[in-house]
């Protein structure tokens, strides 16, 4: 058998395969950013977590603030 006659079967044989996205890692957890909030003050309770939040491509994993009533909030 010759390198192009294998070819061709291989075509053949490996055409009705078809495989979900998430064998290939699409739904994979590295894809999605994990995000850390420094100061839990005004600019991040209105603009910064609401933002993140609302979409689903990140996520927080960690915030911190000197305030331990805002980092609590």
């Amino acid at each position: 058998m010759n390198r192009r006659t294998f070819l061709k079967t291989a075509a053949t044989l490996s055409a009705p395969l078809v495989l979900p996205s998430r064998f290939f890692g699409a739904s994979a957890p590295s894809n999605r950013i994990r995000l850390g909030q420094i100061g839990c003050g005004r600019i991040a309770q209105t603009h910064d977590l609401p933002g993140v939040s609302d979409t689903a491509l990140a996520d927080v994993v960690a915030v911190c603030d000197l305030d331990r009533h805002r980092r609590a909030e």
